[in-house]
């Protein structure tokens, strides 16, 4: 999926691509349409937003890992979160995000139709050339398993040399 249903041209694909690589999981897809599944500045599109995983088998974590060319590759995350079901009163998912293994954002909620979106301010690095990730249910979490509706993982690359600028193509315009 891409423009227009994504206002900034991002491609959104299912988890089966190449160098994704999950624990197991179910989709499952909100029953109703909202306009306020995208209404944050990340804008995720409807579609996107509208589906989510959890975890089967009675699991409390989502554990996947995204796959790198370079050993300590740096990446920046963004994780968009939104509760697509009807949870009964009393109800509450809460959840910690780990990435390789130590805490990276704890007790995050997933609100109703509202869309929560979790960015590193830094970039993380992979680890032995994967970056690991692990959603956990809280203690706080009544009975309600860990979701995601969508990630975002970007790769900093380095560029080796400066390109210069051919000094003919800014005299062009001077004409």
């Amino acid at each position: 999926m891409k423009y227009p249903d994504d206002v900034y041209d991002r491609i959104w694909l299912p988890d089966t691509i190449v160098g994704f690589t999950t624990s197991a999981w179910e989709p499952f897809r909100a029953s109703y349409n909202s306009d306020t599944l995208s209404s944050n500045i990340y804008k995720p599109p409807y579609p996107v937003m509208a589906t989510a995983v959890r975890p089967v088998n009675g699991l409390n974590s989502l554990n996947f890992s995204v796959d790198s060319d370079y050993r300590r590759q740096p990446f920046y995350v963004y994780m968009h979160f939104a509760e697509i079901e009807t949870l009964a009163p009393g109800q509450k998912r809460e959840f910690d995000i780990y990435i390789n293994d130590g805490p990276w954002r704890l007790n995050v909620t997933a609100d109703y139709l509202q869309p929560n979106t979790i960015f590193s301010t830094y970039a993380v690095s992979a680890d032995l050339r994967q970056l690991n990730f692990s959603i956990r249910a809280t203690e706080e979490s009544t009975r309600r398993p860990p979701i995601l509706n969508a990630i975002e993982v970007h790769e900093v690359l380095e560029l080796q040399s400066p390109t210069p600028t051919n000094q003919s193509e800014g005299d062009q315009g001077n004409s």
